[in-house]
């Protein structure tokens, strides 16, 4: 890795951070915080997740994201997905649903 690409990830995972911490501070939780930062990281193209993940051997993406609720316990999870752009928000949305809480491949989507 050269220096400048280790520039650009410290300052991918700085921003992600920074997403995150400007959640807390205006008063969101730790999940909106988590969500916010895992979204950023997600978007970034230098990071296997989301825009940047690798392709498996057929070709394609295959995105999965979990999330836990520590003071509930609560779980949300999701999948052999390869539409969605953002999987963590997808994760929280199962968490969320009170329903289901791991949804997997087309039907996740």
């Amino acid at each position: 890795m050269t220096l400048e690409e280790e520039k650009q990830l410290r300052d991918g995972l700085f921003q992600a951070t920074k997403h995150g911490y400007a959640v807390l501070t205006s008063g969101g939780s730790a999940i909106d915080a988590v969500e916010a930062a895992v979204q950023a990281l997600e978007d970034n193209p230098l990071f296997n997740a989301g825009k940047g993940a690798v392709f498996n051997k057929d070709g394609f993406n295959q995105l999965e994201a979990s999330v836990m609720d520590g003071n509930t316990g609560a779980a949300g999870a999701a999948t052999l997905l390869t539409v969605v752009k953002n999987p963590v928000s997808l994760a929280r949305k199962v968490l969320e649903s009170n329903f289901h809480v791991f949804l997997c491949g087309p039907g996740a989507e």
